[in-house]
C-alpha cells in the first residue's frame, strides 16, 4: 500500500483516528491491521451473532481481543442483539459495542442508554463459558443431615455429638421448619463445668443452641452464598449454613464447600474468558450508529463501575482469612 503510510501520519496529526470495519470477513483484514494500526477494530456480526452459545465464536474474538490490546486498539463487537451475547461482550472487556441490543439507528440518538442495557451492564454474575454451563446453586453443596428436633434434651444431642466425631454442628427443627443450630465444641465447653450436665443434660437443646442460624434457599448461587459468609458473623464460617427448600430443611453446607465451588468456577471462567477484566470506572454512550463504548474515562456524566466484577474475585480470599481467624480463635 503504497502511500499509505504517510496519509495517515497526515491525518492522524490532525487528530483523526482509524478503524477497520468488518475484521474477519478475510485475511486481507489481519494484514491491513498490521500495517494501518488502526484505533479502532470492528469485528463481522457473525463472530458476534450467538457468541454466548457458540464456543468457536468465543476464542475467535477472544484472540481479536487479546490481539487488540497488544495493539492498543479497542474491539468495536457488531450485531449484539441478545442480552446474553452483549454480557460476553463485558466480561471479554471489549471497548464499544453496537447493535439493537444497545439502541436502534437514529438521526437524533438518545444519549442515555436504555434501563435493559444499564441493568445487564450493572448484572454481577459472570458469564463464565459458551453455553452457559449451570449456575452452581446450595443444593449442589447440600449435605443431608438428621436434625435435632427442638424438645430433644441436651444429653441426647451430646450422645450424637459423642458417636460421631466428624459431627460439627447439629440443626434443630421445629417440624419441618429449622429454628437453631447446635455447636459442637460450644456445648462441649458448657459441659465441660463443673455440674453443667446434671443441671442442664434434661433441658431442652434450645437452651445452648445459635437461635439464628444462617439459612440460604437451596436457590441461592454461589456468589450469593459467598457474600452472605462474608457478611455474616465469624462463627458462621465455622457452623456453616442450614439449606432450605420453600422454607422447609433440607440438610446443611459449609463455607469449605463454597470456597472450593468458587474455585472451580474461577478455573472454569479462566479456561474460556480473558482474567483482564476492566476494573475502572467505565460508561456508555450511543451514537447514530448505535454503538455503545464502555471506555475508561475519569469524568462521567453517570459512571458505571466494573469494579463490582473484581470485587466478585476477592470474596474467598475474605472467607479464607476469616476461616483461618476462626480456626486459631476456637484453637
Amino acid at each position: 500500500m503504497p502511500g499509505i503510510h504517510e496519509g495517515l501520519l497526515h491525518f492522524r496529526g490532525r487528530g483523526f483516528q482509524i478503524a477497520i470495519d468488518d475484521l474477519g470477513e478475510g485475511f486481507a483484514n489481519l494484514r491491513m491491521w498490521s500495517e494501518v494500526r488502526p484505533e479502532f477494530v470492528k469485528i463481522d456480526k457473525h463472530f458476534i451473532h450467538g457468541i454466548a452459545d457458540d464456543r468457536m465464536k468465543y476464542h475467535f474474538v477472544r484472540a481479536m481481543q487479546d490481539l487488540a490490546e497488544i495493539c492498543n486498539a479497542s474491539i468495536v463487537a457488531e450485531g449484539i442483539e441478545r442480552c446474553e451475547d452483549f454480557a460476553f461482550v463485558r466480561d471479554l472487556g471489549i471497548a464499544c459495542a453496537q447493535g439493537y441490543f444497545v439502541a436502534r439507528p437514529a438521526t437524533s440518538p438518545d444519549r442515555h442508554l436504555s434501563p435493559t442495557v444499564v441493568q445487564a451492564l450493572a448484572r454481577k454474575q459472570l458469564a463464565l463459558s459458551p453455553a452457559g454451563a449451570r449456575m452452581a446453586t446450595a443444593i449442589d453443596l447440600l449435605r443431608p443431615l438428621p436434625p435435632a428436633p427442638l424438645e430433644a434434651s441436651n444429653e441426647s444431642v451430646m450422645a450424637r455429638f459423642e458417636a460421631d466425631t466428624e459431627l460439627d454442628v447439629l440443626p434443630v427443627v421445629r417440624g419441618d421448619l429449622p429454628v437453631g443450630l447446635i455447636n459442637r465444641h460450644t456445648l462441649f465447653e458448657r459441659f465441660a463445668r463443673p455440674f453443667q450436665r446434671e443441671l442442664y443434660g434434661r433441658a431442652s437443646c434450645a437452651q445452648f443452641m445459635d437461635h439464628a442460624p444462617l439459612v440460604v434457599d437451596q436457590q441461592a448461587t454461589a456468589q450469593q452464598l459467598a457474600t452472605m459468609l462474608a457478611l455474616a458473623p465469624k462463627h458462621h464460617l465455622f457452623d456453616g449454613f442450614i439449606i432450605t427448600g420453600e422454607g422447609k430443611y433440607l440438610g446443611v453446607g459449609n463455607s469449605h464447600d463454597v470456597m472450593a465451588m468458587i474455585t472451580e468456577m474461577q478455573i472454569s471462567a479462566a479456561r474460556y474468558a480473558n482474567p483482564l477484566l476492566p476494573s475502572s470506572p467505565v460508561t456508555c454512550r450511543s451514537t447514530s450508529t448505535s454503538t455503545a463504548c464502555w471506555q475508561r474515562a475519569k469524568t462521567l456524566s453517570s459512571p458505571i463501575s466494573m469494579s463490582t466484577l473484581s470485587n466478585r474475585t476477592t470474596i474467598p480470599t475474605a472467607i479464607a482469612a476469616a476461616t483461618t481467624s476462626s480456626r486459631s480463635w476456637d484453637a
